[in-house]
């Protein structure tokens, strides 16, 4: 007999924590631990935010975890646990394509033009793509994203190819709304 996962009592991240995101209205979005890059630049936690909004926490986690992610970012995760904005509710074995650190772009943005210049990283090297091919749009973003970022991002149902458009971010937003 399997002993069902518990959530720990303790505030440290170990590879395959679910950690669970309180948005407004008592709801909750679900996020996987999964990666740790501590090569320099140390970019820290990276995480693969789950499908779905709950009302409720599930009793097990161990299906959501094998679907498809949202997003993945790096985010602070450890420090967020510690000071109680998330929290440890289970860990679970990490999907075989999520071991991995991914690929990710990265771009350089004309302020005045909008217009974006891309790179692909790989965890030790760029390189030099320009623009992104239909293949790299849905590619995660390379940066490091805030609990504020990434509460938002959540619930406006933000994907990594909406980055992948040109243009400054006021007028993107209203191409978006037409």
């Amino acid at each position: 007999m399997t002993m069902p996962k518990r959530a720990r009592n303790f505030k440290r991240l170990i590879l395959g924590d679910v950690l669970e995101i309180p948005l407004s209205k008592h709801r909750f979005a679900y996020a996987q631990f999964i990666y740790y890059y501590k090569d320099p630049p140390v970019w820290g936690s990276l995480i693969r935010v789950l499908p779905g909004v709950f009302s409720r926490r599930p009793d097990s986690f161990s299906k959501l975890v094998q679907e498809q992610e949202r997003f993945v970012a790096f985010f602070p995760a450890g420090v967020a646990v510690k000071s109680d904005y998330i929290q440890i509710v289970a860990n679970e074995e990490i999907p075989a394509l999520c071991r991995e650190l991914p690929l990710f772009k990265c771009y350089n943005q004309n302020l005045e033009t909008g217009r974006r210049t891309w790179w692909l990283w790989d965890g030790r090297k760029e390189s030099f793509v320009g623009r992104l091919s239909r293949e790299q749009i849905d590619l995660p973003l390379c940066e490091l994203i805030s609990m504020d970022t990434l509460i938002e991002r959540i619930k406006t149902g933000w994907a990594p190819r909406d980055e992948a458009e040109d243009g400054p971010p006021s007028i993107r937003k209203d191409v978006r709304r037409s």
